[in-house]
């Protein structure tokens, strides 16, 4: 054996003459190699002038006195070119880039690079990482920010929680004393969901998000705002109540305030609260038929026992249907003293007001004025009264027996 297994010093042999020699060489190298650092890294070529002790790492394509080293480490000593080949795990400071080169036994790399942690198995930051969590983090708080564009980067910064399958999680939970309090994100389907916990075992799922549509749905107690809460039942809603009966249902228990506003602020125009009615179904809409009731409004008290219709206003079909034209009279109905709820008051189409019970007039009644010329047709009015302001035998009141206007005081046929 000649020379040392790592650094290749030469050794001095028994009996050996001038042994200083190989002592110098040894210390010479050695001297070159312990706290190594040279001059650059990136020349072919040895310098015109160099020092003393100069060391260099010798680039790729190296030409004259280096060629044939690249790679090795390049040191002027006693004014000769001495070349040691590196090892794995050689270290140097390299001066041109202020910067720890290692070698990692094919080539050497910048120190910062080398040992940027890649295919951890797991990590812990102020915490113990184990099997599970494979990334740990004890800190007051964690930030994630984007990298500049002036720096390479998009100027975005999105955090991603991606899972294997649809029938997997990919979440966030929050915890208090590592009890779950509330998770947020995808759990066995690709609906976005929210639920909460009072006690970290029972979940309630607060808000679910159909990722085909983006309708947000409230399973649990709805919505809440100070004092109002809004709640889902299927396909109806309640404002201030968790059982609502139709598919809008408002209680309100304060004083001094009214249920439902409508306000409209402009220079024109009324609040107008709509209904609309068709046949068919919402996909396909078809023409509604005389006696469909288009809309109405349902007045409902309380008993004592429970709540009980009292009055109805309704508009109704009235007539056949064609485009553009909808015929429809108005229904009034009242509850009667034995509890029969019936209609009342009726507008038909032609505006006639049909009355089941008597009128009581505090003052004149007067019925509408016609000219002969322009009394409706009788077939449309029969028992109506008018008044009709040019008949031959002077102004008269006239009822329309169904098939001509009559005069009320001798039943002769208008003239």
């Amino acid at each position: 054996m000649t020379s040392t297994t790592h650094l290749g010093l030469p050794l001095i042999a028994a009996a050996q003459a001038q042994k200083h020699v190989t002592h110098n060489e040894a210390l010479q190298v050695l001297d070159a190699l312990v706290q190594l650092a040279v001059a650059d890294s990136d020349r072919t070529a040895p310098p015109a002038s160099p020092g003393e002790g100069d060391r260099h790492i010798v680039a790729a394509g190296a030409t004259g006195a280096w060629s044939g080293h690249e790679g090795e480490i390049a040191a002027f000593l006693s004014g000769g070119w001495v070349f040691v080949a590196p090892r794995r795990g050689f270290v140097a400071l390299e001066a041109a880039g202020n910067r720890l080169l290692i070698h990692d036994g094919a080539d050497w790399q910048d120190l910062s690079t080398a040992l940027r942690p890649q295919n951890l198995v797991r990590l812990g930051v102020n915490a113990t990482a184990d099997d599970t969590n494979r990334l740990a983090v004890g800190s007051p708080a964690v930030l994630l920010s984007h990298v500049p564009a002036s720096e390479g980067g998009s100027g975005d910064m999105r955090l991603t929680v991606n899972r294997e399958t649809a029938a997997d999680t990919a979440s966030l939970v929050f915890q208090s004393g590592w009890s779950g309090r509330a998770e947020l994100g995808l759990a066995g389907d690709d609906a976005f969901r929210l639920k909460v916990s009072a006690d970290g075992a029972a979940w309630i799922g607060a808000m679910t998000v159909d990722p085909a549509t983006g309708r947000l749905s409230l399973p649990a107690a709805g919505l809440r705002a100070d004092n109002a809460q809004l709640a889902g039942l299927g396909s109806l809603w309640g404002i201030n109540t968790a059982a609502p009966a139709g598919t809008l249902h408002i209680v309100h228990d304060g004083t001094g305030q009214v249920p439902l506003i409508l306000e409209r602020c402009q220079d024109s125009g009324p609040p107008n609260l709509v209904t609309r009615r068709s046949r068919g179904s919402a996909a396909a809409r078809t023409a509604v038929q005389p006696g469909d009731v288009v809309g109405g409004q349902n007045a409902f008290a309380h008993d004592g026992t429970d709540y009980r219709v009292c009055a109805q206003m309704r508009p109704v079909v009235d007539g056949a249907v064609s485009t553009g034209i909808v015929p429809a009279r108005w229904e009034l109905f009242t509850t009667d003293i034995a509890g029969v709820t019936a209609v009342r008051t009726t507008v038909d189409r032609h505006g006639d007001l049909i009355q089941t019970g008597s009128i009581r007039a505090g003052g004149p009644v007067r019925p509408g004025s016609f000219t002969v010329a322009t009394l409706p047709a009788a077939a449309d009015h029969a028992g109506a009264l008018v008044d009709v302001t040019d008949e031959a035998g002077g102004r008269t009141l006239a009822m329309s027996d169904g098939a001509d206007w009559r005069r009320v005081h001798d039943r002769a046929v208008v003239s």
